[in-house]
């Protein structure tokens, strides 16, 4: 068991190097000029608190979702920037301009199409709902934004309540390729000799994400979470692992969404309180636009389930399953400000905590 544990991890950093290697290469075969065209015109997871195999917050906002893929340049209008130029057009352009310059990435042209192309936000779906994050929902989707979230967790191992703050940004280099990184800022708990309260910096967590394609009514993306030990084991951090996983969104039908996705969690050092788990996440909402509201704009409500199952040779084995109903709106007219909450209720398993409301402002940038 030994051995196959770290194969998977070899397994792991080769997934990560191949994909890698699969963005360098499409920039080096499809080269294009160096010069910057002018711009023609988006369970807490407190890293080392709650741990990332039982849920993941990502409720990070999309375009605007007025606007839709009918409002979109002709093929040959859109402008040609070098490598830098589309990097720097996608973190400080404007990517909800209208007409939008998006069009659908197809799986089939992931090496040949959308790496020289700057971030643009997404459209809404056919059925005209927006593609903005829930809370313990996976992304499925890229996005330009950055967020604050603050997460109480009550009966924390038992042991009184917890409390975790964190900053998240999302950050294009282009359609095809952005990172996610997460600072959790604040982790606070009871534990030690003394068992008071300890207060410490997080697990500090950057995700290179790779959008496998994307269509006007589904999405669908590969990311590596790359989890680094800058916690303190009081608090449930100073852990290494790696998480690969594969996320989908989708409009099915009307105003109703379904995202979610599957993954591993493998520690790359052998620590007792570190398990290999294999975990999936399965949420279904609605989204109602608002643009005539005083207060309340593009309303989402939506329900998210987490599994997670332990798959080593460790004893005991475990099985935790969890239900998060929330919560979002715009808070501006030009829907750039976004509140959401939701509640993570343990259903079965072991519980490291009884009920764990989360709070949360987003910024599309």
């Amino acid at each position: 068991m030994e051995n196959c544990q770290k194969s998977i991890v070899l397994g792991s950093c080769f997934t990560l190097w191949f994909w890698l290697a699969v963005w360098t290469q499409a920039n080096v075969q499809h080269p294009a000029p160096s010069f910057v065209a002018q711009d023609p015109n988006q369970t807490a997871e407190p890293a080392g608190l709650v741990d990332e195999d039982f849920g993941s917050i990502s409720p990070n906002s999309s375009s605007n979702p007025q606007a839709g893929p009918n409002q979109t340049l002709p093929e040959q209008d859109r402008p040609v920037r070098g490598r830098l130029g589309t990097i720097s057009e996608s973190i400080f352009g404007n990517a909800y301009a209208k007409p939008s310059p998006w069009h659908p990435l197809l799986a089939t042209t992931f090496f040949s199409e959308g790496w020289d192309e700057p971030y643009v936000a997404s459209p809404a779906g056919s059925g005209g709902a927006a593609r903005g994050g829930w809370i313990n929902g996976f992304d499925g989707v890229f996005f330009r934004a950055w967020f604050l979230d603050f997460a109480y967790l009550d009966d924390f191992h038992h042991n009184g309540a917890a409390w975790a703050a964190d900053y998240r940004i999302y950050v294009p280099f282009n359609r095809r390729f952005e990172l996610r990184i997460d600072v959790p800022f604040l982790v606070t708990n009871r534990g030690g000799p003394s068992n008071q309260y300890q207060t410490s910096f997080g697990d500090f967590t950057v995700s290179p994400r790779f959008l496998i394609s994307e269509t006007q009514d589904f999405s669908q993306v590969f990311a590596l979470n790359v989890r680094t030990p800058t916690g303190q084991a009081v608090n449930a951090g100073g852990v290494t692992s790696l998480t690969p996983q594969y996320q989908f969104w989708a409009n099915p039908a009307g105003p109703w969404i379904l995202r979610g996705g599957t993954g591993l969690t493998i520690p790359t050092l052998d620590q007792a309180t570190v398990r290999n788990t294999y975990f999936a996440n399965l949420g279904i909402g609605q989204f109602f636009a608002r643009d005539d509201a005083k207060y309340v704009r593009d309303l989402y409500w939506y329900l998210v389930a987490n599994v997670s199952t332990t798959v080593d040779h460790k004893l005991p084995a475990s099985t935790f399953v969890s239900l998060s109903p929330g919560v979002r709106f715009a808070l501006t007219r030009d829907h750039m400000w976004h509140f959401l909450a939701a509640i993570e209720t343990p259903v079965t398993g072991p519980h490291s905590f009884r009920y764990a409301p989360v709070f949360l402002l987003l910024k599309d940038y």
